[in-house]
């Protein structure tokens, strides 16, 4: 039995890749938004953000915002990150 994590299951949106873009550039501690109640949380990213999780590369958080509503934020660990998404980081640069 293997401990690898197969390749990402997401599409590769503009949204994905400047998500992966900002995880990868972000320093431990760095929090980064990416989705609230008020705009709203598109799937791929609540996906992305999950898959990013498990590899233990973030931590989940919502807070309240000024509005009384959530927003979705990570918060990015010491970590490095996994080989499946620095493939799939490596893999948008050449794009």
């Amino acid at each position: 039995m293997t401990d690898r994590k197969p390749a990402l299951n997401v599409k590769l949106t503009k949204s994905v890749e400047a998500l992966l873009r900002e995880v990868s550039a972000a320093a431990p501690g760095e929090q980064i938004v990416y989705g609230s109640t008020d705009t709203g949380l598109r799937r791929e990213l609540r996906e992305l953000a999950w898959d990013i999780y498990e590899a233990g590369t973030v931590l989940l958080v919502q807070k309240r915002n000024a509005s009384n509503g959530f927003d979705y934020v990570m918060i990015r660990t010491a970590k490095p990150m996994a080989p499946h998404l620095s493939a799939t980081i490596a893999k948008i640069a050449c794009a």
